[in-house]
Protein backbone atom coordinates (compact mmCIF):
# COMPACT_ATOMS: atom_id res chain seq x y z
CA UNK A 1 0.00 0.00 0.00
CA UNK A 2 2.69 2.82 0.83
CA UNK A 3 4.96 1.82 -2.11
CA UNK A 4 2.25 2.41 -4.16
CA UNK A 5 1.16 5.62 -2.79
CA UNK A 6 4.72 6.72 -3.32
CA UNK A 7 4.94 5.42 -6.76
CA UNK A 8 1.90 7.60 -7.78
CA UNK A 9 3.08 10.84 -5.69
CA UNK A 10 6.19 10.98 -8.95
CA UNK A 11 3.49 9.90 -11.01
CA UNK A 12 2.10 13.09 -10.76
CA UNK A 13 4.80 14.99 -10.00
CA UNK A 14 5.93 15.79 -13.18
CA UNK A 15 2.00 16.65 -14.00
CA UNK A 16 2.03 19.45 -11.34
CA UNK A 17 5.26 21.05 -12.43
CA UNK A 18 3.82 21.24 -16.39
CA UNK A 19 0.38 22.62 -15.19
CA UNK A 20 1.71 25.01 -12.84
CA UNK A 21 3.03 27.14 -15.81
CA UNK A 22 0.15 27.57 -16.87
CA UNK A 23 -1.55 28.65 -13.73
CA UNK A 24 -3.06 32.21 -13.01
CA UNK A 25 -4.88 33.02 -9.74
CA UNK A 26 -8.01 34.13 -9.36
CA UNK A 27 -7.78 37.95 -8.38
CA UNK A 28 -9.16 38.18 -4.43
CA UNK A 29 -11.18 41.59 -3.03
CA UNK A 30 -11.79 39.76 0.54
CA UNK A 31 -12.32 42.04 3.16
CA UNK A 32 -11.29 40.04 6.01
CA UNK A 33 -12.38 40.78 9.96
CA UNK A 34 -10.53 41.57 12.84
CA UNK A 35 -11.81 42.03 16.90
CA UNK A 36 -10.63 43.60 19.40
CA UNK A 37 -11.55 41.16 21.89
CA UNK A 38 -10.69 37.45 21.21
CA UNK A 39 -9.96 37.19 17.57
CA UNK A 40 -10.22 34.64 15.80
CA UNK A 41 -6.90 31.76 15.02
CA UNK A 42 -4.73 33.34 13.69
CA UNK A 43 -5.87 36.90 14.05
CA UNK A 44 -7.85 37.46 11.40
CA UNK A 45 -11.82 35.85 10.12
CA UNK A 46 -10.76 34.58 6.94
CA UNK A 47 -14.87 34.88 5.26
CA UNK A 48 -13.84 33.69 1.70
CA UNK A 49 -17.71 35.41 -0.18
CA UNK A 50 -17.67 36.94 -3.39
CA UNK A 51 -20.55 39.52 -3.38
CA UNK A 52 -20.57 40.36 -6.64
CA UNK A 53 -22.92 38.77 -9.00
CA UNK A 54 -21.18 40.03 -11.94
CA UNK A 55 -18.03 38.56 -10.81
CA UNK A 56 -19.81 35.20 -9.73
CA UNK A 57 -21.27 34.65 -13.18
CA UNK A 58 -17.52 35.64 -14.50
CA UNK A 59 -15.69 32.89 -12.01
CA UNK A 60 -18.31 30.35 -13.07
CA UNK A 61 -17.61 30.86 -16.64
CA UNK A 62 -14.63 30.28 -16.76
CA UNK A 63 -14.09 26.90 -14.64
CA UNK A 64 -12.83 23.51 -16.37
CA UNK A 65 -14.56 20.88 -14.32
CA UNK A 66 -17.91 20.85 -12.37
CA UNK A 67 -18.03 18.53 -9.19
CA UNK A 68 -21.47 17.43 -7.48
CA UNK A 69 -20.20 17.73 -3.83
CA UNK A 70 -20.95 14.89 -0.56
CA UNK A 71 -22.26 15.78 2.43
CA UNK A 72 -18.88 15.58 3.90
CA UNK A 73 -16.96 17.88 0.98
CA UNK A 74 -19.92 20.51 1.32
CA UNK A 75 -19.30 20.76 5.15
CA UNK A 76 -15.92 21.26 5.07
CA UNK A 77 -16.46 23.94 1.74
CA UNK A 78 -18.78 26.23 3.35
CA UNK A 79 -16.66 26.40 6.86
CA UNK A 80 -14.00 27.46 4.60
CA UNK A 81 -15.95 29.97 2.39
CA UNK A 82 -17.39 31.50 5.91
CA UNK A 83 -13.98 31.62 8.00
CA UNK A 84 -14.88 29.00 10.24
CA UNK A 85 -11.82 26.98 9.65
CA UNK A 86 -9.44 29.92 10.08
CA UNK A 87 -6.52 31.06 9.22
CA UNK A 88 -6.66 28.24 6.43
CA UNK A 89 -8.44 29.92 2.80
CA UNK A 90 -8.43 26.52 0.95
CA UNK A 91 -8.27 23.22 1.11
CA UNK A 92 -5.01 21.57 2.36
CA UNK A 93 -1.34 21.24 -0.66
CA UNK A 94 0.54 17.71 0.34
CA UNK A 95 3.37 19.99 2.31
CA UNK A 96 0.11 21.56 4.51
CA UNK A 97 -1.64 17.99 4.53
CA UNK A 98 1.82 16.17 6.09
CA UNK A 99 2.52 18.73 8.34
CA UNK A 100 -0.99 18.38 10.09
CA UNK A 101 -1.36 15.28 9.82
CA UNK A 102 2.22 14.58 11.52
CA UNK A 103 2.15 17.36 14.32
CA UNK A 104 -1.86 18.90 14.40
CA UNK A 105 -0.16 21.88 13.49
CA UNK A 106 0.22 24.41 10.33
CA UNK A 107 4.05 25.04 8.86
CA UNK A 108 5.19 27.99 9.23
CA UNK A 109 2.24 29.62 12.02
CA UNK A 110 2.53 26.55 14.03
CA UNK A 111 -0.95 27.12 14.49
CA UNK A 112 -2.70 24.42 15.92
CA UNK A 113 -5.31 22.55 13.96
CA UNK A 114 -6.26 19.42 14.60
CA UNK A 115 -7.52 17.52 11.97
CA UNK A 116 -6.53 17.99 7.92
CA UNK A 117 -8.79 19.70 5.66
CA UNK A 118 -8.93 17.29 2.38
CA UNK A 119 -10.73 17.82 -0.85
CA UNK A 120 -10.60 13.88 -2.63
CA UNK A 121 -11.67 13.20 -5.51
CA UNK A 122 -10.97 9.73 -8.25
CA UNK A 123 -10.89 12.06 -11.18
CA UNK A 124 -7.94 11.13 -13.17
CA UNK A 125 -8.69 14.39 -15.58
CA UNK A 126 -8.26 17.20 -12.65
CA UNK A 127 -4.66 18.76 -13.32
CA UNK A 128 -2.75 21.35 -10.93
CA UNK A 129 -4.03 25.16 -12.27
CA UNK A 130 -7.70 23.69 -13.49
CA UNK A 131 -10.70 25.09 -11.36
CA UNK A 132 -13.97 23.97 -10.44
CA UNK A 133 -17.27 24.28 -10.21
CA UNK A 134 -18.53 22.67 -6.65
CA UNK A 135 -22.40 22.46 -6.27
CA UNK A 136 -24.77 20.93 -4.02
CA UNK A 137 -26.58 17.52 -4.69
CA UNK A 138 -29.51 20.59 -5.20
CA UNK A 139 -27.78 21.69 -8.25
CA UNK A 140 -26.89 25.04 -6.27
CA UNK A 141 -23.28 26.73 -7.19
CA UNK A 142 -21.34 26.79 -4.07
CA UNK A 143 -17.73 27.61 -4.72
CA UNK A 144 -15.16 27.72 -7.04
CA UNK A 145 -11.88 26.04 -5.91
CA UNK A 146 -8.29 26.61 -7.89
CA UNK A 147 -6.10 23.72 -7.97
CA UNK A 148 -2.98 24.38 -6.87
CA UNK A 149 -1.73 20.64 -5.41
CA UNK A 150 -2.80 17.12 -6.28
CA UNK A 151 -1.23 14.33 -4.74
CA UNK A 152 -2.18 10.60 -3.72
CA UNK A 153 -1.47 10.68 0.48
CA UNK A 154 -0.10 8.22 2.28
CA UNK A 155 -3.51 7.02 4.05
CA UNK A 156 -2.60 4.41 6.73
CA UNK A 157 -0.21 6.90 8.17
CA UNK A 158 -2.97 9.27 7.89
CA UNK A 159 -5.54 7.10 9.81
CA UNK A 160 -2.63 6.05 12.30
CA UNK A 161 -1.96 9.85 13.60
CA UNK A 162 -5.17 11.45 13.47
CA UNK A 163 -7.59 8.88 14.71
CA UNK A 164 -4.37 6.65 16.48
CA UNK A 165 -5.24 3.58 14.76
CA UNK A 166 -5.36 2.30 11.27
CA UNK A 167 -8.17 -0.34 11.52
CA UNK A 168 -10.89 0.06 9.33
CA UNK A 169 -12.64 -0.49 13.17
CA UNK A 170 -12.51 2.69 13.22
CA UNK A 171 -15.48 4.65 11.80
CA UNK A 172 -12.87 7.62 10.62
CA UNK A 173 -10.54 5.16 9.31
CA UNK A 174 -13.22 3.49 7.61
CA UNK A 175 -14.09 6.78 6.05
CA UNK A 176 -11.08 7.56 4.77
CA UNK A 177 -10.61 4.34 3.43
CA UNK A 178 -13.58 3.17 1.52
CA UNK A 179 -15.18 6.74 1.09
CA UNK A 180 -12.68 8.97 0.18
CA UNK A 181 -11.33 9.10 -3.30
CA UNK A 182 -7.67 8.49 -4.59
CA UNK A 183 -6.20 11.57 -5.13
CA UNK A 184 -6.40 14.63 -3.02
CA UNK A 185 -7.03 18.22 -4.49
CA UNK A 186 -5.27 21.35 -2.46
CA UNK A 187 -6.33 24.65 -3.83
CA UNK A 188 -8.30 28.16 -2.24
CA UNK A 189 -11.94 28.10 -2.49
CA UNK A 190 -14.13 30.94 -3.33
CA UNK A 191 -17.45 31.19 -2.25
CA UNK A 192 -20.52 31.67 -4.22
CA UNK A 193 -23.54 30.65 -2.30
CA UNK A 194 -24.03 29.37 1.46
CA UNK A 195 -25.66 25.99 0.78
CA UNK A 196 -29.13 25.80 1.83
CA UNK A 197 -30.32 23.48 4.44
CA UNK A 198 -33.26 22.03 6.61
CA UNK A 199 -31.77 23.44 9.70
CA UNK A 200 -30.19 27.53 9.07
CA UNK A 201 -26.61 28.14 10.07
CA UNK A 202 -24.93 31.20 10.58
CA UNK A 203 -21.67 31.98 9.63
CA UNK A 204 -18.88 33.20 12.23
CA UNK A 205 -18.91 36.60 11.56
CA UNK A 206 -22.84 36.71 11.75
CA UNK A 207 -22.69 34.69 15.33
CA UNK A 208 -19.84 36.68 16.61
CA UNK A 209 -22.44 39.95 16.24
CA UNK A 210 -24.59 38.70 18.47
CA UNK A 211 -22.14 37.12 21.06
CA UNK A 212 -20.52 39.93 23.73
CA UNK A 213 -17.53 38.32 23.00
CA UNK A 214 -17.34 41.23 21.02
CA UNK A 215 -17.67 43.42 23.68
CA UNK A 216 -15.32 41.55 25.83
CA UNK A 217 -17.15 39.10 27.80
CA UNK A 218 -17.41 35.67 28.22
CA UNK A 219 -19.30 32.84 26.23
CA UNK A 220 -19.25 29.43 27.27
CA UNK A 221 -20.21 27.28 24.00
CA UNK A 222 -21.57 23.85 24.21
CA UNK A 223 -21.12 21.38 21.67
CA UNK A 224 -22.76 18.14 20.59
CA UNK A 225 -23.62 15.78 17.97
CA UNK A 226 -26.16 13.96 19.54
CA UNK A 227 -30.07 15.11 20.23
CA UNK A 228 -30.18 17.29 22.94
CA UNK A 229 -31.88 15.61 26.88
CA UNK A 230 -32.21 17.19 30.02
CA UNK A 231 -28.89 16.07 31.25
CA UNK A 232 -27.03 18.06 28.91
CA UNK A 233 -29.25 21.18 29.78
CA UNK A 234 -28.24 20.59 32.99
CA UNK A 235 -24.81 20.25 31.84
CA UNK A 236 -24.30 23.74 29.61
CA UNK A 237 -26.76 25.58 32.37
CA UNK A 238 -24.14 24.84 35.05
CA UNK A 239 -21.02 25.31 33.47
CA UNK A 240 -21.48 28.53 33.14
CA UNK A 241 -20.91 29.01 36.56
CA UNK A 242 -17.53 27.79 36.77
CA UNK A 243 -14.87 29.49 38.60
CA UNK A 244 -13.05 29.97 35.69
CA UNK A 245 -16.52 32.19 33.83
CA UNK A 246 -16.84 35.40 34.50
CA UNK A 247 -20.16 34.69 35.46
CA UNK A 248 -21.71 39.01 35.75
CA UNK A 249 -21.75 38.56 32.28
CA UNK A 250 -21.42 35.41 30.50
CA UNK A 251 -23.27 33.56 28.19
CA UNK A 252 -23.90 29.95 26.56
CA UNK A 253 -23.69 29.27 23.19
CA UNK A 254 -25.27 25.82 22.04
CA UNK A 255 -23.87 25.33 19.26
CA UNK A 256 -24.38 21.72 17.77
CA UNK A 257 -23.29 20.10 14.44
CA UNK A 258 -25.63 18.91 12.29
CA UNK A 259 -23.52 17.25 9.53
CA UNK A 260 -22.21 13.82 9.10
CA UNK A 261 -21.23 11.56 11.83
CA UNK A 262 -20.48 8.23 12.08
CA UNK A 263 -22.88 5.69 10.29
CA UNK A 264 -25.56 4.98 13.29
CA UNK A 265 -26.06 8.77 14.60
CA UNK A 266 -29.49 9.84 14.51
CA UNK A 267 -29.17 12.17 11.13
CA UNK A 268 -28.40 16.18 11.78
CA UNK A 269 -32.25 16.93 10.86
CA UNK A 270 -33.53 15.29 14.20
CA UNK A 271 -30.78 16.64 15.97
CA UNK A 272 -32.64 19.88 14.91
CA UNK A 273 -35.81 18.86 15.78
CA UNK A 274 -34.95 18.04 19.56
CA UNK A 275 -33.35 21.62 19.77
CA UNK A 276 -35.71 23.13 18.46
CA UNK A 277 -38.47 21.62 21.11
CA UNK A 278 -35.75 22.61 23.42
CA UNK A 279 -35.79 25.80 22.52
CA UNK A 280 -39.75 25.96 22.77
CA UNK A 281 -40.10 24.88 26.28
CA UNK A 282 -37.54 27.05 27.40
CA UNK A 283 -39.33 30.03 26.50
CA UNK A 284 -43.29 28.38 27.30
CA UNK A 285 -44.14 29.98 30.80
CA UNK A 286 -45.50 26.60 31.35
CA UNK A 287 -42.56 24.42 31.37
CA UNK A 288 -40.48 24.59 34.84
CA UNK A 289 -37.03 23.94 35.04
CA UNK A 290 -34.77 23.63 38.25
CA UNK A 291 -31.37 24.69 37.97
CA UNK A 292 -29.22 26.38 40.28
CA UNK A 293 -28.12 28.67 37.99
CA UNK A 294 -29.07 31.13 34.76
CA UNK A 295 -27.44 32.74 32.01
CA UNK A 296 -28.60 36.06 30.20
CA UNK A 297 -28.00 34.19 26.81
CA UNK A 298 -29.91 31.67 26.08
CA UNK A 299 -32.58 31.37 28.54
CA UNK A 300 -35.09 31.34 30.31
CA UNK A 301 -38.02 30.74 32.20
CA UNK A 302 -36.86 28.65 35.26
CA UNK A 303 -38.33 27.28 38.56
CA UNK A 304 -35.62 28.83 41.31
CA UNK A 305 -34.36 26.27 43.33
CA UNK A 306 -32.99 27.40 46.29
CA UNK A 307 -31.38 24.57 48.69
CA UNK A 308 -31.00 24.89 52.56
CA UNK A 309 -27.70 24.80 54.91
CA UNK A 310 -29.98 23.80 57.89
CA UNK A 311 -31.85 21.18 59.35
CA UNK A 312 -35.47 20.45 57.78
CA UNK A 313 -37.10 22.05 60.66
CA UNK A 314 -35.36 25.44 60.25
CA UNK A 315 -38.27 26.95 57.47
CA UNK A 316 -37.13 30.39 58.74
CA UNK A 317 -33.81 29.70 57.63
CA UNK A 318 -35.12 28.38 54.04
CA UNK A 319 -37.21 31.38 53.70
CA UNK A 320 -34.59 33.81 54.48
CA UNK A 321 -32.79 31.80 51.65
CA UNK A 322 -35.17 32.34 49.14
CA UNK A 323 -35.61 36.06 49.77
CA UNK A 324 -32.26 36.96 49.57
CA UNK A 325 -31.85 35.19 45.92
CA UNK A 326 -34.99 36.60 45.10
CA UNK A 327 -33.52 40.15 46.54
CA UNK A 328 -30.11 39.79 44.78
CA UNK A 329 -32.51 39.00 41.05
CA UNK A 330 -34.83 41.83 41.59
CA UNK A 331 -31.72 44.39 42.03
CA UNK A 332 -29.53 42.64 39.23
CA UNK A 333 -26.68 41.38 41.76
CA UNK A 334 -27.66 37.75 41.08
CA UNK A 335 -24.22 36.44 39.90
CA UNK A 336 -22.36 37.30 43.11
CA UNK A 337 -24.92 36.91 46.21
CA UNK A 338 -27.47 34.30 44.76
CA UNK A 339 -24.95 32.10 43.95
CA UNK A 340 -23.54 32.35 47.42
CA UNK A 341 -26.65 32.32 48.98
CA UNK A 342 -27.63 28.83 46.73
CA UNK A 343 -24.13 26.94 47.18
CA UNK A 344 -24.17 26.43 50.80
CA UNK A 345 -23.79 22.66 51.82
CA UNK A 346 -27.46 21.09 51.63
CA UNK A 347 -29.52 18.54 53.47
CA UNK A 348 -32.21 19.50 51.47
CA UNK A 349 -33.74 20.48 48.11
CA UNK A 350 -36.41 23.79 48.06
CA UNK A 351 -38.09 24.94 45.28
CA UNK A 352 -38.83 28.63 45.72
CA UNK A 353 -42.82 28.97 45.78
CA UNK A 354 -42.78 31.37 43.36
CA UNK A 355 -41.35 30.80 39.95
CA UNK A 356 -38.75 32.81 38.62
CA UNK A 357 -38.70 33.92 35.32
CA UNK A 358 -36.00 36.10 34.30
CA UNK A 359 -37.08 39.29 32.47
CA UNK A 360 -34.52 39.91 30.29
CA UNK A 361 -34.18 39.82 26.56
CA UNK A 362 -32.72 36.61 24.92
CA UNK A 363 -29.85 37.74 23.34
CA UNK A 364 -29.13 34.64 21.27
CA UNK A 365 -30.39 31.36 20.13
CA UNK A 366 -29.12 28.27 19.69
CA UNK A 367 -27.16 27.86 16.45
CA UNK A 368 -26.15 25.06 14.42
CA UNK A 369 -22.75 23.82 12.77
CA UNK A 370 -22.51 22.28 9.37
CA UNK A 371 -19.37 20.21 10.24
CA UNK A 372 -18.56 16.49 9.36
CA UNK A 373 -17.31 14.57 12.62
CA UNK A 374 -14.20 12.46 12.39
CA UNK A 375 -15.09 10.64 15.70
CA UNK A 376 -11.35 11.81 16.42
CA UNK A 377 -11.58 11.99 20.07
CA UNK A 378 -8.25 14.08 21.50
CA UNK A 379 -7.53 15.56 18.09
CA UNK A 380 -11.19 16.66 17.08
CA UNK A 381 -11.45 18.08 20.39
CA UNK A 382 -8.74 20.41 18.96
CA UNK A 383 -10.32 21.16 16.17
CA UNK A 384 -13.82 22.46 17.64
CA UNK A 385 -12.04 24.60 19.91
CA UNK A 386 -10.11 26.01 17.21
CA UNK A 387 -13.76 26.36 15.19
CA UNK A 388 -15.87 27.87 17.91
CA UNK A 389 -12.38 30.62 19.09
CA UNK A 390 -13.34 31.67 14.95
CA UNK A 391 -17.55 31.57 16.46
CA UNK A 392 -16.22 34.16 19.38
CA UNK A 393 -16.26 31.99 21.82
CA UNK A 394 -14.38 31.99 24.92
CA UNK A 395 -14.80 28.79 26.96
CA UNK A 396 -15.43 25.52 25.21
CA UNK A 397 -17.34 22.73 27.88
CA UNK A 398 -15.50 19.38 27.09
CA UNK A 399 -17.40 16.04 28.33
CA UNK A 400 -15.88 12.64 29.25
CA UNK A 401 -14.51 10.58 25.75
CA UNK A 402 -15.47 13.70 23.79
CA UNK A 403 -15.86 12.95 19.90
CA UNK A 404 -14.88 9.24 20.84
CA UNK A 405 -16.25 6.11 19.40
CA UNK A 406 -15.47 2.31 19.76
CA UNK A 407 -14.51 -0.51 17.71
CA UNK A 408 -17.49 -1.72 14.83
CA UNK A 409 -16.00 -5.25 16.50
CA UNK A 410 -15.86 -5.71 19.81
CA UNK A 411 -17.54 -2.67 21.09
CA UNK A 412 -14.38 -0.91 22.55
CA UNK A 413 -13.21 2.22 23.19
CA UNK A 414 -10.84 3.71 20.92
CA UNK A 415 -9.60 6.61 23.37
CA UNK A 416 -9.39 7.06 27.34
CA UNK A 417 -12.47 8.53 28.89
CA UNK A 418 -10.32 11.83 29.82
CA UNK A 419 -7.81 11.87 26.80
CA UNK A 420 -9.40 14.87 24.97
CA UNK A 421 -9.99 16.81 28.11
CA UNK A 422 -6.01 15.95 29.00
CA UNK A 423 -5.07 17.19 25.50
CA UNK A 424 -7.86 20.10 25.03
CA UNK A 425 -6.34 21.29 28.64
CA UNK A 426 -2.55 21.22 27.56
CA UNK A 427 -3.59 23.56 24.54
CA UNK A 428 -6.37 26.11 25.86
CA UNK A 429 -3.70 28.93 25.89
CA UNK A 430 -3.05 28.72 22.06
CA UNK A 431 -6.96 27.91 21.81
CA UNK A 432 -9.82 28.56 23.99
CA UNK A 433 -10.30 27.97 27.60
CA UNK A 434 -11.73 25.19 28.89
CA UNK A 435 -14.37 23.72 31.30
CA UNK A 436 -14.66 20.62 31.97
CA UNK A 437 -18.54 18.54 31.88
CA UNK A 438 -17.12 15.37 33.65
CA UNK A 439 -14.54 14.15 35.48
CA UNK A 440 -15.67 11.40 37.96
Amino acid sequence: MMTRTRTAARVLAPQRMTAMRGFASIAENYNYLSYDHYPPHGGVLKERMVKDEAAKSALIADVDHTITMNDRQMCDVELLMTGAFSPLEGFMNETTFDHCVDTYRLPESNLIFGIPVVFDTDDEGIQVGDKILLKSKAGEDVAVMEVDDKFAPNKPKECLKVYGTSSIEHPGTLMVATERGKYYLGGKVHGLNIPKRPFPCKTPAEVREILPSKDGKHVVVFQCRNPVHRAHYELFMRAREADNVDTDDAVVLVHPTVGPTQADDISGEVRYLTYLVLDEQINDPTVKFECVGWSVGWLLSVDLVVRSACPDGYCVWRACCALRVACCVLRGVWPRYARRAARHRFCGWHRCSLPLFVAIARLLRCRYLPYSMHMAGPREALMHMMIRKNYGCTHFIIGRDMAGSKSSLDGEDFYGAFDAQDLAIKHKDELIDTVRGCRA
